[in-house]
């Protein structure tokens, strides 16, 4: 039942109170894009979580980063970069309702 035990980071104390989410689409959806893709996604220390969504986008992450403007750099520098991707939609969470682990 148990698969593993976390600590919890105050997102204040770290500089990361800022939670972006982020639907991305990919231009293919093969193997190789795919792989490669989520590869680098694991290599970006501000990517808290990513998952392989079924619906209108491929993917959906939650980003978090200290303020819009280290969001805007990680955007610019890194998202667009990601291997394979074609859109990506960001959604600012003002404000968590629940929380759980």
């Amino acid at each position: 039942m148990i698969t593993g035990y976390t600590v919890i980071l105050n997102p204040d104390a770290v500089g990361r109170n800022q939670n972006i989410f982020v639907q991305v689409t990919l231009d293919k959806q093969d193997n190789k894009t795919i792989q490669t893709f989520e590869l680098t996604v694991q290599s970006v220390p501000e990517i808290a979580e990513c998952y392989l969504m079924s619906g209108s986008y491929d993917y959906l992450m939650l980003v978090q980063v200290s303020d819009t403007a280290a969001y805007e750099r990680l955007h610019r520098d890194v998202l667009t970069s990601l291997p394979g991707v074609s859109r990506i939609s960001s959604h600012f969470a003002l404000r968590a309702v629940t929380a759980q682990t």
